[in-house]
């Protein structure tokens, strides 16, 4: 994997997404090398049916201490 020094990482589902699936890839990407250098997350829509809410993605993110307590 590429350095993630100073990235902005876009973030984005497919049809095989469900929540349960996008917290485990999130927490994989969160023990990358270099992942604290990371500069911000921007993440996109979520393919209608996946079962991801406005809440439950919060939630997912408030979970992961990681990202600290920047604003959503």
């Amino acid at each position: 994997m590429t350095s993630l020094e100073n990235a902005i990482l876009f973030l984005e589902d497919d049809y095989e997404s469900q929540p349960v699936t996008f917290d485990r890839d999130l927490q994989s990407l969160i023990h990358q090398p270099d992942f604290e250098q990371v500069k911000g997350i921007a993440i996109g829509r979520f393919q209608m049916g996946s079962g991801m809410t406005r809440e439950l993605l919060t939630k997912i993110i408030k979970s992961k201490q990681e990202l600290g307590t920047s604003p959503l």
